[in-house]
């Protein structure tokens, strides 16, 4: 009689597995998947783009970038100095595509406190305003700095702002 015999297969061998091990697993499965969701929203990121795109630029064409009046001063200059002199020179000259309606001259002492000087232009509506002035300032105060301030309107009513500084010596 034969003994039946056992076939006795053993199990691969289960080991513990160290915490490192443990952790390097959890790393490389936290890995494959946040590499994965970095594709999903780099191609989200892109696809928004995208739409924002021509969504943006293409839809709209004809708009028109509003802005004022181009305000360009020839004389005087940023930090001009004046010496002795009894007449400031202005030139300057406004230009809109649009029109340009009225033109604003002030000046002002060094922290705004003062009005030294007003004058208005007003309902020029033309597309080109150039203006060469001679302005008496034998009546300010020597010594100080002034600040030349001109605002212009387009026919839009937008406006735009320029500033100069002179100084006023003795």
């Amino acid at each position: 009689m034969l003994k039946s015999s056992k076939l006795v297969t053993k199990s691969p061998t289960k080991r513990n597995l160290s915490q490192f091990e443990i952790a390097f697993r959890f790393f490389y499965v936290f890995l494959l998947y946040f590499c994965l969701m970095q594709k999903t929203i780099i191609f989200i990121l892109l696809y928004l783009s995208i739409i924002f795109f021509f969504n943006g630029c293409l839809n709209k064409p004809n708009v028109e970038i509003e802005s004022g009046p181009e305000i360009y001063l020839s004389q005087p200059v940023y930090n001009d100095t004046l010496i002795n002199d009894s007449n400031l020179f202005l030139n300057l000259i406004v230009g809109d595509i649009n029109g340009v309606h009225d033109v604003d001259i002030s000046i002002y002492n060094e922290n705004f406190s003062e009005l030294n000087y007003n004058k208005f232009y007003d309902h020029i509506h033309d597309d080109f305003f150039e203006l060469e002035s001679k302005i008496n300032i034998s009546n300010f105060k020597k010594n100080k700095n002034y600040i030349i301030l001109i605002s212009a309107n387009d026919m839009n009513g937008i406006m735009n702002i320029d500033t100069t500084l002179v100084h006023l010596k003795n």
